[in-house]
Formats: structure tokens, C-alpha cells, sequence
């Protein structure tokens, strides 16, 4: 495998390691598995794209984000190979410029992407949605999300003090990670209400500052719940701070018991955020005369009606409404960051990554009636399955052997390790299913 990082040479003791790369500014402060050739290797092995291949520059210091480098980091959070896609999507969603990567990474304030999982990958990976989704427990949660901030760290530059400006962090800058708790929602899943199937595996990073726990036991009603999320989370500093940007994308993190009284009670999630917006508000006249100002300029430049009041988003739509955790009734609000970063949502690239590759090599197909569909890992080898459509050309395909070979070249793999069955194997003609 071409592998172009330095190599290092040091005691082989793990306390030793992780001294040096803490020496160097190179760890998030916790120790790491050291990121070994044999281990890097083993993390990319399966990866269809080249270690070369690079999602972008990364700010502040925009260096390369191959994925070579992204294995480096994901070997030293703890990470499997499994989890790799996961930790590319997630690199891939912040890079969006949506997301403001270079704002995130270098402001005073505690901000930190938040990753949020939806799909089989949840389940696959072991990224907890239930119990303690927001603590530990998940290792998913943990590995995914501590790789990011140290690719962030260590591709982007964001050393803590230096460059990250950060003037007092929080937590979640070491991992905030989790699943959303789709089983128990009674409502449709985030990345469904954001336009993707729900069979399908994503994750949306969210710049975020903090976290809070909203504790409602004794309420019975939806309106009761929802009026305890609502006034706790008019914090003026939140409020003042939020609408004097671009109105901010706060999280609702409703348990499963206060998610459903709330729809038992009538209401979709869109009438949830509808009635949360219209009621998480604070009077302007309890905030500073400078904050007064600064957000009154703020609801006249986005043509927003000035009654007094100011809220906690600029739309209801903007308010990000999820279920998760397990039995209780303590929900959790995520305070998004009042600058101007939005969620951004990424499909998992395992065959999305693999589609990119053989782009050519399907067009080239498709001109003669054929479809080429990944099927999978069996062992150590990546199936491909060529499916004729009714107009097939029989006569066109080329030879298996040599078939195998320009799948190999296109995804910088070995041939031996690509099987392809071609349509007769398959039993003649079929559909696309």
C-alpha cells in the first residue's frame, strides 16, 4: 500500500507513544493507539479509493485531508476499519462550506461540530441512540467523534490555544457524537425530514456550544412539556447572542416518553417546532442596551417583524427536533452557535465512494445495456454483480479476467481481490432491484 507519512521510530510502549504525540501537540490530551503501518494499512485496507485520494483542504491551515490522513487519526481515536466511512462522511459534511469550517474552528466560542447518525448505521456501528446517547457507553460515539476533532487538530491546525480560540471549550470538543433513537420516535427520522431515505445511512454535523438538561417528570400534557422546552431555553446570553447572527440552528433532544405525549396529543414534529419557536422567546427589553441594539439590527436587516420579542430561530423549520435516549423523562437542549454555520448531512461514502471510482467504467456499461452493482464485502473481496437490461448488447462485455482488472485499476485494488458475476451466471436477464 503507498503510504507517504513520515515514519517514526519509538519505544515500543504505549505510554511512551502517547507521550511523544502529546509532546508534539498532536493528541486531544487522552491517550491513543498508536497509529502503527500495519494498523493504518488494516484501516484502509477495504477502503474502495486510494490512500492519496484527498476530501479537500481543511482550515485554518488548509492542508490536505487525504485519506491516508484520515485513517492516521481514526487508528489513534480507537476507531475499526468499520468505522472509517463513518469518519469520512463526517469530515466530508464539515468541509460543506454551509457549514463554516474555518468559523468553527478558530472562534472564541465553545462550538464543535455535533455529529447525529441516522439509518442502519447506528446499529452497525454501535453508536448509541438509547440509554446514556449523550455519555459514555457507545463506542461508536467515542471513537467516530474524538476522530474528527483530531483530524481537526491535526490535518486543520486547530490547536487548542493557538489557533482554536476557544475561551473555555466544553466537553463535546472531545467527542459529541450519537444516533438518533428511531425505533422509539413516533415521528419521522431527521434525515427523512431532510430529504433522504430512511433506509439510508447518514450523519449531519451541527455546529453546536453546550448542552442542557430539561427535567419534566410531572407534566402529562404536550402543551406542558413543550412549555418547559420552551422556557429552558430563553437564556438571554443564547437568545442575544444567536439572533445576532444568522438566527442559529438550536438542538431539541426529546426522550422517547416526552416525544410521544407530545404526538399522542396530536401534533407532528412540524407543529412541535412550530409551537417551540412561537414560544421560546424573550422580551428584548430584558437584554442589554448593547444587545437590544445589536439584535434590533439584526430583525430589520432579515426583514423580520419587530414586536418586541425575540426568538430562539429565525423559522420554526430552523429548529433541529430529534429523539433519542432511553426510560426518564430528562430531554437535553443543544445550543447552536449564533454565527453563520448550518447543519450539513452526508450520506455514508462506502458506495457512494465506490460509484465516484467507477463512474467511467458504468458509463462505458450503460451505453451498452448494462449496470454494474456493488454487492458488497464477502472475506476479503468486493463483489460486483453486471445486470443486462432489455436491451442488452450480447455481444459487448468484455471478458471477466479483464473486467475484474479495470475494476481493480479504478478503485486502486488488486484484481484477484474483485469478484464480478456476469449476467449468465445470474441466470440470464434481470431487472435492477
Amino acid at each position: 500500500m503507498d503510504l507517504r507519512s513520515e515514519l517514526l521510530t519509538v519505544e515500543d510502549v504505549p505510554e511512551a507513544v502517547s507521550d511523544m504525540f502529546y509532546r508534539r501537540g498532536w493528541t486531544d490530551g487522552l491517550p491513543i493507539i498508536p497509529p502503527t503501518r500495519d494498523r493504518v494499512e488494516r484501516m484502509l485496507e477495504h477502503y474502495p479509493l486510494p490512500p492519496s485520494r484527498s476530501l479537500g483542504p481543511v482550515p485554518p491551515s488548509m492542508s490536505e485531508a487525504t485519506l491516508e490522513k484520515i485513517a492516521i487519526n481514526a487508528v489513534m481515536a480507537g476507531c475499526l476499519p468499520c468505522h472509517l466511512p463513518a469518519v469520512v462522511a463526517a469530515l466530508e459534511a464539515v468541509l460543506d462550506p454551509a457549514f463554516n469550517l474555518n468559523g468553527v474552528q478558530c472562534t472564541t466560542s465553545a462550538t464543535t461540530p455535533m455529529l447525529l447518525f441516522n439509518g442502519p448505521v447506528r446499529r452497525e456501528l454501535g453508536i448509541g441512540c438509547g440509554a446514556s446517547a449523550l455519555g459514555p457507553g457507545g463506542r461508536g460515539n467515542a471513537v467516530i467523534g474524538r476522530a474528527l476533532r483530531l483530524a481537526l487538530m491535526n490535518v486543520g491546525g486547530a490547536l487548542p490555544g493557538e489557533v482554536d480560540k476557544a475561551s473555555l471549550g466544553q466537553p463535546g470538543k472531545l467527542t459529541f457524537c450519537f444516533g438518533e433513537n428511531e425505533e422509539e420516535s413516533p415521528w419521522e427520522p431527521y434525515h427523512a425530514e431532510r430529504g433522504f431515505p430512511r433506509e439510508e445511512s447518514v450523519v449531519t454535523a451541527i455546529g453546536v456550544t453546550g448542552s442542557i438538561e430539561i427535567r419534566d417528570s410531572s407534566s402529562h400534557s404536550a402543551e406542558g412539556i413543550l412549555n418547559t422546552v420552551a422556557h429552558s431555553i430563553t437564556s438571554a446570553a443564547f437568545i442575544g447572542t444567536t439572533n445576532d447572527g444568522d438566527g442559529g440552528h438550536p438542538v431539541i433532544v426529546l426522550v422517547p416518553e416526552h416525544a410521544q405525549k407530545i404526538h399522542e396529543a396530536g401534533f407532528s414534529k412540524a407543529d412541535a417546532k412550530a409551537w417551540l419557536w412561537k414560544e421560546a422567546r424573550i422580551r428584548l427589553d430584558l437584554l442589554s442596551e448593547e444587545i437590544r441594539e445589536s439584535v434590533a439590527e439584526w430583525q430589520r436587516s432579515n426583514g423580520l417583524f419587530e414586536d418586541g420579542w425575540v426568538r430562539t430561530a429565525k423559522r420554526p423549520e430552523d429548529i433541529v427536533l430529534v429523539v433519542a435516549g432511553g426510560a426518564g423523562s430528562k430531554s437535553a437542549f443543544i445550543s447552536g452557535w449564533g454565527g453563520t454555520t448550518h447543519p450539513v448531512t452526508r450520506p455514508l461514502p462506502g458506495d457512494a465512494a465506490i460509484d465516484h471510482a467507477l463512474r467511467g467504467i458504468r458509463e462505458s456499461l450503460g451505453a451498452d445495456g448494462y449496470k454494474l452493482v456493488y454487492r458488497g464485502m464477502s472475506g476479503d473481496r468486493r463483489c460486483f454483480e453486471i445486470v443486462a437490461q432489455e436491451d442488452a448488447c450480447a455481444e459487448c462485455l468484455v471478458p471477466k479476467l479483464l473486467m475484474a482488472q479495470l475494476v481493480g485499476d479504478a478503485l486502486s485494488a488488486d484484481p484477484e481481490s474483485i469478484d464480478v458475476q456476469y449476467p449468465q451466471e445470474a441466470g440470464g436477464r434481470e431487472q435492477e432491484h
